[in-house]
C-alpha cells in the first residue's frame, strides 16, 4: 500500500521544482517509496558556507522542498493544497562530504496536518540533519481565493514569472471579506 495519492516519478518531481531555489540549487529526487522520498543536494559554490561545508541554510531549503512535495504527493490536488506552517532544522554535524542525501517520511497525516521527518546524510552516510515540517491542508478553492488577494494581472496565478521581482508587482490595499 502506498501513501501517495497517485504514481509518481523522480522526473516528474525534478520538472516541479524548476526555477524554484531547490532547483537552482541543483537538488533532485533520486527515489520514491511507498511512504518515503529521497533527493540530493550537491555540494558546490552555492550550496557551501565559508568554511567549505555544506551551509544550513541549502540544507533548510532541501527539507522544506522534499517535505512540502511528498505533503503535495499524499494529497488529491483537485480538492486540497498544502501550505508550510512550521520548519525545525536540527544541524548535527558539518560536512563537506557532498551529495547530501534526505530522505522524507511522514510522522503523522491527519485530515487538516501533515508532519514529515526528513534526515539527510552526506556521502560518509554521517547525519548532518533532520528537520520537523509541518504542513496545514487546505481547500484548494480557499489557496486560490488566497492567491488572487496578489493582483498580478494573472487570474489565478498562483506565483510571480520566474526572476520577477515581486515588490514591482501590483497589489491590493487589502484583500476584501469574500477573497478570504
Amino acid at each position: 500500500m502506498t501513501l501517495w495519492n497517485r504514481p509518481y516519478t523522480t522526473a516528474e518531481l525534478d520538472e516541479l521544482q524548476g526555477s524554484s531555489a531547490a532547483g537552482q540549487l541543483g537538488m533532485s529526487f533520486t527515489a520514491i517509496g511507498p511512504d518515503w522520498v529521497e533527493a540530493k543536494l550537491p555540494l558546490h559554490a552555492k550550496t557551501i558556507d565559508e568554511h567549505g561545508n555544506m551551509h544550513g541554510g541549502a540544507l533548510s531549503i532541501l527539507a522544506e522542498t522534499i517535505g512540502s512535495t511528498a505533503a503535495t504527493m499524499a494529497i488529491d490536488t483537485s480538492v486540497n493544497r498544502v501550505v508550510g506552517q512550521t520548519l525545525n532544522v536540527y544541524h548535527t554535524h558539518r560536512s563537506s562530504a557532498g551529495p547530501m542525501i534526505a530522505r522524507c517520511h511522514n510522522v503523522s497525516i491527519n485530515e487538516r496536518t501533515h508532519v514529515w521527518r526528513i534526515d539527510i546524510h552526506d556521502a560518509d552516510h554521517r547525519l548532518v540533519s533532520f528537520a520537523l515540517l509541518t504542513m496545514a491542508v487546505i481547500e484548494a478553492a480557499v489557496a486560490l481565493a488566497r492567491m488572487t488577494c496578489w493582483d498580478s494581472g494573472r487570474t489565478g496565478a498562483l506565483s510571480p514569472a520566474a526572476g520577477q521581482d515581486t515588490a514591482s508587482l501590483p497589489r491590493r490595499n487589502a484583500c476584501t471579506p469574500k477573497d478570504r
